[in-house]
């Protein structure tokens, strides 16, 4: 768009004057070396709600109030890797089949957001991930989920979101209501049916099997 003959662009609710940024090369089919080992891997980001029809993106890093206490995303964008996106997708045609839909808390995450909540609440809690380590979010090959009804009413889970309570969080909570023990199984069943391993620390969250092959990557949310 142009304005007092000043070119500029439009992303979500924000308005912007001045050159428009280019898209990230990761948005096609490329090869990156990973932050840490820098090992050339094949990366492919895709925009989940593209590929997914009707998942629901509620990010809670994208939100003032959430886990950690501050926002950490300056959108709410859900990408991953085109080979996990579309294990996604044949997710969430099974969920829908018996009426639900999957919601998405969480997708790629730069290696330097990572970084950045390490150093300001590493020692808060040992779920949040090491800056050493990265996260298997940082290559866009996991996600952070749970399901809701097709309306989006949420269903009973061990935890309403992403917490940072180690024992809530985990799988192993003997405190489970049956009911929430009911759903979170038939989630892990159909993730790990289209190729997904869980996690016992976090019940929410599931890395495709093929995570290794993808790299460590920091490329800001806002640039898609």
């Amino acid at each position: 768009m142009q304005y007092n003959k000043t070119y500029g662009f439009v992303k979500k609710k924000y308005t912007f004057q001045g050159p428009i940024p280019s898209l990230p090369p990761c948005i096609n089919e490329i090869k990156v070396a990973d932050l840490l080992s820098g090992v050339i891997k094949d990366t492919h980001l895709v925009n989940l709600q593209e590929v997914v029809p009707g998942i629901i993106v509620d990010m809670p890093l994208a939100k003032d109030e959430n886990y950690v206490g501050t926002r950490m995303y300056p959108v709410q964008i859900a990408m991953l890797q085109n080979g996990t996106a579309n294990k996604l997708r044949r997710a969430q045609a099974l969920f829908v089949k018996d009426g639900y839909t999957l919601v998405i808390w969480d997708a790629y995450r730069p290696y330097s957001t990572t970084v950045e909540m390490y150093e300001l609440f590493g020692d808060v809690s040992p779920l949040i991930a090491t800056a050493e380590r990265g996260s298997r979010n940082n290559r866009g090959a996991s996600v952070d989920i749970t399901i809701a009804k097709k309306d989006g009413t949420p269903v009973e889970m061990p935890t309403e979101s992403i917490t940072l309570d180690e024992t809530l969080a985990s799988r192993r909570n003997k405190e489970i209501s049956e009911e929430a023990e009911e759903n979170l199984n038939y989630m892990t069943v159909i993730m790990r049916q289209v190729g997904f391993n869980l996690s016992m620390e976090e019940w929410w969250h599931f890395d495709d099997v093929d995570w290794a092959f993808y790299p460590v990557m920091d490329y800001d949310l806002f640039d898609f």
